[in-house]
């Protein structure tokens, strides 16, 4: 999948984040099944434990220490894996073989850093940042921004410096 069509499927996906989950906690939806490994760790997900890619599972260990509230999911296409590290939301996308696909963190403007925060501010001075959705395949990084003032609600892609307006609703509120 090239870095093009991964940007939209994740601009998808995380608008289907924010809508399906309809201001509920995911903790608010029922488990299908709940592990607690050795450690003492705590695997949610609506699949059972074995059913896991092994090498999607090690994966996931190895590249995302230190997390809470992991939650499982498997779809056709593979493995979703919703959890939260350092304060932040996160899901992270293996395929059906355990291969690493990519990783979204989502979070506010005052957590922002680098030359985005700054870059967007200077064009579109404005407007508040509202999510900021950081996706990485593990080579490379881009960032969605929800933008908003009192006509307004912009999605912006930024890519090695590049930023795209990529949809631009009228502010009803």
């Amino acid at each position: 999948m090239n870095f093009f069509h991964m940007k939209r499927l994740i601009l998808l996906s995380a608008a289907l984040l924010f809508i399906g989950m309809n201001g509920h906690t995911q903790q608010q939806y029922a488990a299908y099944a709940a592990y607690h490994d050795r450690g003492g760790h705590t695997i949610n997900g609506n699949v059972p434990l074995n059913e896991i890619s092994i090498r999607a599972y090690r994966h996931f260990q190895k590249m995302f220490a230190g997390v809470s509230g992991e939650y499982w999911q498997k779809t056709e296409d593979g493995y979703i894996v919703s959890f939260v590290q350092h304060s932040f939301r996160n899901r992270a996308h293996f395929d059906l073989r355990g291969s690493f696909l990519y990783s979204e963190k989502f979070y506010g403007e005052k957590e922002l850093t680098g030359y985005t925060g700054p870059d967007v501010k200077r064009k579109y001075p404005d407007y508040r940042i509202g999510v900021v959705t950081e996706i990485t395949n593990g080579v490379k990084t881009f960032y969605l921004l929800k933008i908003e003032n009192h006509s307004s609600i912009k999605t912006i892609s930024v890519v090695d410096g590049k930023m795209e307006v990529i949809e631009d609703l009228v502010n009803g509120g």
